[in-house]
């Protein structure tokens, strides 16, 4: 009987096998991080008025 790999047992995977060795804290870190990235690298700035605290008067108005 030939001697299979791996590979040939257990088929190919979806996830890279970086992301199988990590923990699930490690992950979501990098989610999280990678999210806080693009928020940055997009530049989005929020409305005044959602920004400012319940009750708070616009100036102006």
């Amino acid at each position: 009987m030939p001697s299979l790999s791996y590979q040939e047992i257990a088929g190919e995977s979806d996830t890279p096998i970086v992301e199988q060795m990590l923990t699930p804290n490690a992950l979501r870190q990098r989610r999280f991080r990678e999210r806080q990235k693009a928020l940055r690298d997009a530049d989005v700035t929020l409305p005044k008025s959602s920004v400012m605290a319940k009750g708070e008067k616009e100036e102006g108005r």
